[in-house]
């Protein structure tokens, strides 16, 4: 949850953060390791964590943290349907080679997803940044309803399928094209708008 964090947490948790993006795996990485990227020594880790685990669940949720309060803070600041769904697509593109996006650690899109769910925190962390995921989709939704896209009637359960069945889409579309080594290849976007539109009857 989100929460003022110590100077060495924040070193810690970034050196962990480091690591996984570097392409270790989290049953590979090692607290000596986590402790030599963030420049302290193994000892004070366990000031802070209890155990390897925990560093990673808790770095984890960290870095969704500042993901999702900039996608937050920008989606606030713009306007329009159309507008606010592409700077979500945009965010899943440019992340598509970080395991530890938000698309890739909710939609455990990469192959240790489920186990960096494991290491999560059982404190309901997890699912307070599943929320404020859903508060990324609702801010969509909500400029829907402005401009008369989305039915007023359509429950938010609805609605918030039909966005985030377009998003999870779209990822694994990016994913199957960097699998193919088309990842260069501007994907066409028009089957996702396509989709949204069917689902709310535009």
């Amino acid at each position: 949850m989100d929460k003022p964090y110590m100077e060495k947490e924040i070193a810690i948790m970034e050196g962990a953060i480091a690591l996984l993006r570097s392409g270790i795996h989290p049953y590979q990485l090692k607290v000596s390791d986590i402790a030599d990227a963030a420049e302290i020594g193994k000892g004070t880790v366990y000031q802070y964590f209890s155990t390897k685990e925990e560093v990673i669940g808790r770095s984890v949720l960290y870095n969704l943290e500042k993901e999702t309060n900039a996608m937050l803070e920008t989606l606030t600041t713009t306007s329009g349907f159309r507008h606010r769904l592409d700077l979500v697509l945009d965010q899943i593109q440019r992340n598509l080679r970080d395991p530890l996006s938000p698309f890739h650690v909710l939609s455990s899109a990469k192959e240790y997803g489920a186990i960096i769910k494991k290491c999560m925190p059982g404190d309901g962390s997890f699912a307070h940044e599943m929320d404020r995921f859903h508060q990324v989709v609702d801010l969509v939704v909500q400029e829907g309803l402005k401009e008369g896209i989305v039915d007023a009637q359509d429950d938010r359960m609805y609605c918030q399928t039909v966005i985030k069945s377009a998003l999870f889409a779209w990822g694994h579309n990016l994913i199957r094209l960097a699998v193919e080594g088309n990842e260069d290849v501007l994907s066409d976007r028009s089957s996702i708008y396509k989709m949204v539109e069917r689902a709310f009857k535009i």
